[in-house]
Order: C-alpha cells, then structure tokens, then sequence
C-alpha cells in the first residue's frame, strides 16, 4: 500500500558461530578431498610400478629359457609360471620378429590375436595399457638383439601381457578402504571443531547474553571476567553506557526544570480561567483541555524510564478504550469540522506496550488524521498468530485529505518538519512516534489510504504473556 519509513533494512548476515562452521566445513571437505586424491593418486602409481617389475621379471625368466636358431625361436611349452600354461588365465606372453609377427606365444595366448604389439627397440622397454574391446591389458615389451650360433643378429621383442583386474582389484579395495577412513576422519574432525568452536564462542555468547541483560535492566555493566581479547571490548561498552546514563540524567534534569517552569504558569492560567464567570464555558472547557495535555504531557516525558523499551514491552493495555477516549477529546476539539469516525478494533484487543505510549501514539497520529483529514477518519486493528509463541499486531489510521507525496514521506519524520504551514504545531508529534516505536524495535509506515488520504501502519511482533 505504501513504502517504509526508512527505507530498505539490510537483511540479517548469519553467526558468527555459523560462518565459522560452514567455514569449516568447507575447508575440512576440500582438505580431506585433497588428501585423499593425492593418496590415490600415489597408491596408483606405485601399483603400476609393482605391475611393470612384475612383468619384467617374467620377461627376465623367458629370456633365460629362450633359444634362436636358423628355425626360429624355441621356449619350453611347460613354464614354472604356470598361468602361462593355463588357457585365458589373464598372463599372456610373445615374441615378435622384426616384422612384428608373433614367433612365439604362450599357451594362454591362443585366443589372442590381431591385439595391436608392436616392436620396441634394441635394448629399450615400452609399458603400455592395451584397452582391447573385451578387455584391458598391463603390457610390457622389451626389445633384444639376439645373435645366433653363426654369430647373425636377429631382432626380437619380447611381449608380457596381464590381465587390468590383477591390478584394478587391488585399487579398487585400497580406495573403499582410503575414502571410507577419509570421510569417517572428516565425520570425527567435523563435530570436534563444532565442540572447539563452541566452547571458544562461550565467551561471546556470554558478552551478548550480558549486554542483553543491561539493555532489560538487570544488570548495570559488563564484568571483567572475559579473556584478554574482549576485555577492551566490555570497557569500551561500559564506557559508553555510562556516558549514555550521563546524557540521560543531563536530559531529566533539563526537562525536569522545564516542567518546573512550566507547571506555576499553567496552574495560574487553570486558576483564573475557573475563577473567572465571564469566560464562555465552552471555551473554558477548551482551554482546560489544552491545559491538561500539556500537564500530561510534561509528566509522561518526566516519567520515562531509562530502560523504556524492556519494562514497556511487558504491559499489556487495552486498545479500544484508549482509542475511544482520545477520539472524543479530539472531536471537541476539531468539532467545527464534523468528521466522520469509522473505529474496526476487537474490544479484547490488547496494545503490546506501556500505557502511556499508547496514548501518546494515538494522540500524535489521531489528532494527525483530524488536523489534515477533510471529513473522514478510519482506525482499524488486528492481530495475527505468526506461530506458537509470537502473534503480530497491526494498527492504521486512515485520513481522507491530501496525503503525503512518496519523497516526502521520510521527511516529515524529522522534527521541525511540516508540511503545510498553515496549520498550528511545531512539527514534532511523528517525530516522537518514531522516537517511541523504535524502543519497540519496529517503525511507522507510511502509505496512501483507501480514503485518498494518508495512512499510517505500526506492526509489533511480540510473545503473550504468559
């Protein structure tokens, strides 16, 4: 319906305590993911490297059995490895001449054809991942210069071929094993700096349950019992609430001089003004009125306490008698106006604060809607249970005259500042409703009313006593 009194508020950052824990979380997640990847990652290496001195060792037997001659390359059927003697048995061996054409092959090697060997050169070796359509192969070649009997040199390679699951099984059982470890650490580290950095914030916690208790009352300053980090903290608070506490007293004492100064006039003029007959009693009964608001008005400002905001909020008053009452005091006094009067509030219907800011709320806004209104006036109140243990109250007047443009709608709220000077006031009176909603951590709202005038909203969220 209309905008905010002042403006946007900035939404709520999270803890302290909670920004240290995802923070945490975090650095544990990318720590431990590190860790682990690099573990893995060394764990496969090595084994690639026990997979290649396997292979070569097997290279190194066939060599030591082999035997060229002019019919070609002869190495016993029967090895003391004897998965080369089992068909398909995932150990596989070759020998290639110069034209890479297999010369020989093991006996596990009589399916295994066309797999894409090559030769390696004289005296070098060449580890390899053969990744075939049915399966993948560790493979090892070793190229020899072999001289026969006549004394001719005839080049060979040597091919060992072993099965990947010889070597993924191992990988596999070692990274459940690693990462299972890994995320159970990860668990156990998590939930000890959760405890570490609880039992590091209790000091924190206690500052703030502290300063809490000063803001309610109960407790006049911050102790010195805080580690060394915050005790400049507490002194510099202690400090300044002390100076606030000064200001206050400088303030009472001023006003209360001023109510002094105030109080003998006023007595006078409600003294000759009952004395004297020759006064209209209508306009007598006026001036009383003013006269007794403004009394009122020195004893609430004399009266409130220091801690305002914490007592305020555990009253509970009535609305609609309060309402009532102030609506027939301003209608004697802006009766030339005959306005209209529209009252929507729940008779059980409770203000969640002091009486005396009840009254100086609706006196301030009230005798607004009757000063700028043409003919027609609007209070409305309700309340909403936002859950189990909090309700919301709302409370709007609503006025039918000109209403209050949008840029200047935050302007008005300064003190001294009117809008219209033609109309009696010094401009203070949304000025000191502002003042008294913010010692009930809410504000006034500023909007177009369905009259065509101004509307102003002020919504408490609070707990029901219990």
């Amino acid at each position: 319906m209309g905008s905010q009194e002042e403006g946007y508020s900035p939404k709520a950052k999270p803890s302290l305590s909670r920004r240290l824990r995802v923070a945490a979380t975090l650095l544990a997640l990318l720590f431990f993911s590190l860790v682990g990847f690099v573990i893995d990652h060394a764990y496969q290496v090595s084994l690639l490297n026990a997979v290649e001195s396997r292979l070569q060792a097997h290279i190194y037997t066939l060599l030591t059995l082999a035997e060229v001659d002019e019919s070609g390359v002869y190495i016993p059927d029967a090895l003391a490895e004897t998965r080369f003697n089992q068909f398909d048995s995932g150990l596989y061996a070759f020998v290639l001449n110069e034209k890479a054409e297999p010369v020989w092959k093991s006996k596990s090697s009589v399916l295994l054809d066309h797999i894409g060997l090559f030769n390696v050169k004289r005296n070098a070796r060449e580890f390899v991942q053969l990744d075939l359509p049915d399966a993948m192969y560790n493979s090892l070649g070793q190229g020899i210069l072999w001289q026969d009997l006549n004394g001719d040199e005839i080049p060979l390679t040597l091919w060992v071929l072993e099965d990947s699951s010889y070597y993924k099984g191992p990988l596999i059982q070692f990274r459940w094993i690693l990462w299972s470890g890994l995320i159970l650490v990860a668990i156990l580290l998590h939930f000890g700096l959760w405890a570490l950095m609880y039992w590091a914030l209790i000091p924190l916690n206690d500052l703030a349950r502290d300063v809490r208790r000063i803001e309610s009352g109960a407790l006049d300053a911050l102790s010195s019992n805080y580690p060394r980090e915050l005790r400049n903290v507490s002194q510099a608070f202690n400090m300044m609430v002390a100076h606030e506490r000064q200001q206050i007293d400088r303030y009472k004492l001023t006003l209360a001089d001023l109510a002094h100064s105030l109080k003998t006039p006023l007595s006078v003029i409600k003294a000759l003004v009952e004395q004297n007959g020759k006064v209209d009693p209508e306009a007598a009964n006026d001036i009383n009125h003013q006269i007794n608001r403004m009394n009122q008005s020195v004893s609430y400002h004399l009266k409130r306490p220091v801690h305002q905001r914490a007592l305020s909020k555990q009253n509970r008053v009535l609305l609609s008698p309060c309402v009532y009452r102030v609506l027939n005091a301003l209608s004697k006094v802006y009766s030339d106006k005959n306005v209209e009067l529209k009252v929507d509030i729940d008779e059980t219907l409770v203000f969640p604060g002091a009486e005396d800011d009840l009254f100086e709320l609706l006196g301030n806004l009230l005798e607004n809607g009757f000063k700028y209104g043409q003919s027609k006036l609007s209070v409305f109140a309700h309340e909403n249970k936002v859950d189990d243990d909090r309700y919301e109250f709302e409370f709007y007047v609503d006025d039918d005259g000109p209403g209050i443009p949008l840029e200047k709608r935050r302007l008005i709220l300064k003190r001294g500042v009117r809008l219209d000077s033609q109309e009696e006031g010094q401009g203070l009176g949304l000025a000191l409703v502002k003042d008294i909603l913010q010692n009930y951590s809410t504000k006034l709202e500023i909007g177009d009313s369905p009259l065509g005038g101004a509307r102003f909203k002020i919504k408490f969220s609070y707990v029901p006593l219990a």
